[in-house]
């Protein structure tokens, strides 16, 4: 773990190409051992969570490479490592469990964590948004239960509205949650709990809480999709 930690870190000085393909090998070293870590996180999600399995490292892990056709920030390179496992698929628009990796933060509006666990959906179209939003207006009760049975997480706040959307009463009973346009669950996680022998121990465990918002949420989102929910 400390040569990716290294790695990263090296990197968010040197984000370049040049630097880059002269420590490509590197790269590579720390890309497979990241991947024997999302090997065990998929098995063991997968103990209490039977909507993931049988996912394979593409479906939940990411390309290196920015995109940086429509952004002002040119550099080549993601600073982070993470994977994404969610039901069918990191592209599937599913709900699931990130786990986030980043020594270095960015001083931007939407990149000053480190690294973290997070669960949830963070882009939504509005069939999902809709349909998640009546759920909590129908069974505000359990989406309330969900959150607070995520011990150590707290619900993001970055996407909340300053008033309730319509067609819902101001003074909604759960008006809180249908202020958001995502609804995820983070925990910010230091450099010992990554260093930790017991990282991915720890990592299923705290995911583990979570599985109750998750499940939540995918039902809701299968409704959107007009798809059957299987788990």
């Amino acid at each position: 773990m400390r040569r990716l930690l290294d790695f990263f870190t090296d990197l968010s000085s040197n984000n370049n190409k040049l630097w880059f393909d002269a420590h490509k090998s590197e790269y590579l070293k720390v890309k497979e051992y990241f991947e024997g870590i999302v090997a065990q996180l998929l098995e063991g999600i997968g103990k209490f969570d039977p909507s993931v399995r049988g996912l394979d490292l593409k479906q939940c892990t990411y390309r290196i490479y920015r995109d940086i056709r429509f952004s002002k920030d040119k550099t080549p390179y993601k600073n982070h490592i993470g994977t994404y496992i969610c039901p069918f698929g990191k592209c599937s628009g599913y709900s699931g469990y990130y786990f986030h990796i980043q020594p270095v933060a960015l001083d931007t509006q939407f990149d000053t964590t480190t690294h973290m666990l997070c669960t949830g959906i963070y882009w939504a179209p509005p069939e999902v948004i809709k349909s998640i939003r009546e759920d909590i207006d129908g069974n505000g009760a359990n989406f309330d239960a969900a959150v607070r049975e995520a011990k150590g997480f707290s619900l993001s706040g970055w996407s909340q509205m300053k008033r309730v959307p319509q067609p819902y009463p101001q003074d909604h009973p759960y008006a809180e949650y249908l202020k958001f346009r995502a609804w995820t669950v983070e925990k910010d996680v230091d450099e010992s709990y990554i260093m930790s022998k017991d990282l991915v121990k720890s990592a299923v465990a705290d995911f583990r809480s979570t599985y109750h918002f998750n499940r939540t949420l995918n039902m809701a989102i299968a409704y959107a999709y007009d798809k059957d929910w299987l788990f």
